[in-house]
């Protein structure tokens, strides 16, 4: 019997799930980060610990290979590969395991999570990506982008009215800020951290959904910057036809900012495209590529078999990243 470990290593969660070729969950568990980018280094020994204890029960069977999708190596590979000793562990980019967690191997993927990134491949097998670079040089449009812009805006609204509002004042009190020069202050002497400002991102989705005009904002202005990768992948592909566009990532999930992605998206395509999220958790398309790389296909009775065990396991839907 084909045994996968399917292991999502996100930049705020991090996700393993140990999958039979029949689609029976053998194993599950979750833990934090598992980027050691941003000063996060000594989190990821305990992320993937966490994770992995129960993924990895001891009465299951050993998978045969491990498939890590994330952290391009460091120490969530060494921690990974420890477990499952001398099984293969295979690498796979993100983009990859989103489209198998949507049952395709071709497509365009948006991810908004902690970071963001663009990635599109042809049916030729031709592929492109845009962004991944981290915050400051990158993060176009993820919820790193998202709370960064909710802390200028609160730091605005100490000099324009147009600023200030409900949203920039749940930004003062996430920080314990009493006057928003406090966080000016706060920035500089002790800048939060790339998760805490991520954190913030639900905060500007909650206030956009309730009307907050500086909340629906940021989210436009971010969904532009988002979008703009989009077109460009779709430039250098040439696949305006596409017919699905992925919307991947914990920012994603959000209603008021999945609309202003579809927004901005959906003129970019020459025809009627589905803008969706993911069918599955990353983690299962983690385990999806590893089934396909032992070959065994994704038929239908395998995903009603996983379907029916998500359910029973509690884990039905797309997970944030």
């Amino acid at each position: 019997m084909a045994v996968v470990l399917g292991f999502d290593g996100g930049g705020t969660h991090s996700e393993a799930i140990l999958l039979s070729g029949e689609g029976r969950i053998l194993g599950h568990g979750t833990g934090g980060t598992a980027h050691e980018w941003y000063g996060q280094g000594h989190l990821v020994e305990g992320s993937v610990r966490d994770a992995l204890a129960t993924a990895l029960p001891a009465d299951a069977p050993r998978p045969g290979l491990a498939v890590l999708t994330g952290p391009s190596g460091g120490r969530a590979s060494e921690i990974l590969q420890e477990a499952i000793g001398p099984s293969t562990l295979l690498r796979a980019s993100e983009a990859e395991c989103f489209l198998a967690s949507s049952l395709r191997t071709t497509g365009m993927v948006v991810l908004a999570g902690t970071g963001s990134f663009v990635y599109g491949r042809a049916r030729d097998g031709r592929w492109m990506s845009a962004g991944g670079a981290g915050p400051v040089i990158g993060d176009h449009g993820s919820g790193f982008d998202l709370g960064l812009r909710a802390i200028r805006a609160a730091c605005l609204a100490a000099q324009l009215r147009s600023y200030r509002g409900p949203l920039t004042d749940a930004v003062l009190e996430a920080f314990e800020c009493e006057q928003r020069w406090d966080l000016v202050t706060l920035y500089h002497t002790t800048p939060p951290s790339r998760l805490q400002i991520a954190a913030l991102a639900p905060i500007v989705t909650r206030h956009a959904e309730q009307g907050d005009p500086v909340a629906l904002q940021i989210l436009d202005e971010a969904a532009h910057e988002l979008s703009a990768l989009a077109a460009g992948v779709l430039e250098e592909l040439g696949i305006y036809r596409e017919e699905t566009v992925i919307l991947a990532g914990g920012a994603a999930e959000a209603t008021a900012y999945q609309e202003a992605l579809r927004r901005h998206l959906a003129p970019l395509f020459a025809g009627p495209v589905d803008i969706c999220r993911p069918k599955y958790r990353p983690a299962v398309g983690a385990a999806f590529v590893g089934l396909k790389y032992l070959g065994v296909e994704w038929s239908e009775d395998l995903i009603g078999t996983l379907d029916s065990d998500l359910a029973a396991w509690g884990l039905a839907g797309a997970a944030k990243e």
